[in-house]
């Protein structure tokens, strides 16, 4: 097996590290290698970093929700303390209605996996 070393690791918090059976490859020791590779990379793309952004929306303001946008539209975020502008798209809305108060909270971007998905996704298929 071959280990592959970036030049700059992350530390801390961006840290991440996992480990995966690749023990029912079956090759020859020169194919190894690059099946090793292979499914190293095929596995590491199933955890890509999926950036998303949730916030409460006021809507005292003149982008009114189900007027000017809804779920589904691509709206432009502009955060002047994060120095931040960006096209998202509102992927998730949560309604909250209290006596004299309505609130609004708002995804962009992508879902984030739910537990139920991640749970049924490490379940090995029955043979």
């Amino acid at each position: 097996m071959r280990a592959k070393e970036l030049s700059e690791s992350p530390t801390g918090f961006d840290r991440f590290e996992t480990f995966f059976d690749c023990g029912d490859l079956l090759s020859t020791e020169t194919e190894t290698a690059i099946s090793l590779e292979q499914e190293g990379q095929h596995r590491l793309d199933e955890y890509k970093e999926i950036k998303s952004l949730t916030a409460e929306i006021s809507q005292a303001g003149s982008f009114l929700y189900g007027k000017q946008w809804d779920l589904g539209d691509l709206v432009t975020v502009i955060g002047k303390r994060f120095n931040l502008r960006q096209n998202l798209r509102v992927t998730e809305i949560k309604e909250s209605y209290e006596p004299k108060d309505f609130r609004l909270s708002v995804t962009l971007g992508a879902l984030p996996k739910r537990l139920g998905d991640v749970l049924k996704s490490l379940k090995s298929p029955v043979k």
